[in-house]
């Protein structure tokens, strides 16, 4: 009975292990504050990005951690042009799934934004 515990404990911690684990093809985004003139840029620089971003293969996550309000995420490829666009009313914990299927391999910039703050961050797909 003690063997069957111990394993069945043994199992769990890896299937946790692996629930948690990023993927190899898995890259963090590194997000900053754009300064905007009309924004304290002290309060800009000192504030905690509230979200992370990060892309695997075809798939970009965008993850908050805190209610933010109307809020928009755009992403523009090389050229400016904008190829994913969408405002969201984050209330809280949320987690953003966007495909990028289809779009052309390259660097994007990814722009998320509020009614008083900006972030981005440059990824290649």
């Amino acid at each position: 009975m003690k063997k069957l515990l111990l394993i069945a404990f043994c199992c769990s911690l890896f299937c946790v292990s692996l629930v948690n684990a990023k993927t190899e093809t898995q890259k963090d985004i590194e997000l900053k504050a754009r300064i905007d003139k009309s924004i304290k840029p002290l309060s800009v620089k000192t504030a905690v990005i509230p979200f992370s971003a990060s892309i695997d293969e075809d798939l970009l996550t965008v993850n908050f951690s805190t209610g933010l309000g109307s809020t928009t995420i755009k992403i523009e490829d090389s050229y400016g042009v904008v190829v994913f666009e969408n405002t969201l009313d984050i209330q809280g914990d949320y987690t953003l799934p966007i495909s990028l299927a289809g779009m052309e391999d390259g660097t994007y910039l990814i722009e998320v934004s509020t009614s008083s703050k900006m972030w981005y961050g440059e990824f290649d797909k």
